[in-house]
């Protein structure tokens, strides 16, 4: 399924309230793909998400259609909005500077420790004598 096709359908379904029809004018379809799209190139995408089966059309007049989602539709849009909020929060971890910095933390802190157990038994020492 192509992005124009993907965008239409997921205003479809963002329009559509618990699953029921919704009535969207051509300009408003043409908004959620791009301004410069025509009229065929809408009902294009119409054609194509009523033969796989992802929204029902029940009408069509020269400005508007209604549309009704079915469920094939609506799961293909609610996949591509986690997919896109999955990618969008994916990091890119580098393990080597996380281990470097880990080894160099570790190495310093024992040897301040050691410096300070060294400076204390020097003391100790120097009081006990």
């Amino acid at each position: 399924m192509n992005k124009k096709t993907l965008a239409v359908l997921t205003y479809i379904t963002d329009a559509s309230k618990d699953g029921e029809a919704v009535i969207l004018e051509k300009e408003e379809l043409r908004n959620a793909v791009s301004p410069e799209a025509s009229d065929g190139d809408i009902t294009n995408i119409i054609k194509e998400l009523t033969l796989t089966e992802m929204v029902n059309l029940k009408y069509q007049d020269e400005e508007s259609y209604c549309l009704l989602p079915l469920a094939k539709g609506k799961l293909v849009a609610e996949n591509e909005k986690t997919e896109i909020l999955s990618t969008s929060f994916n990091l890119k971890v580098d393990y080597k500077r996380i281990a470097r910095i880990a080894f160099f933390s570790a190495f310093f802190g024992a040897l301040l420790a050691g410096a300070i157990l060294g400076a204390i038994v020097y003391i100790i020492n120097l009081i006990w004598d």
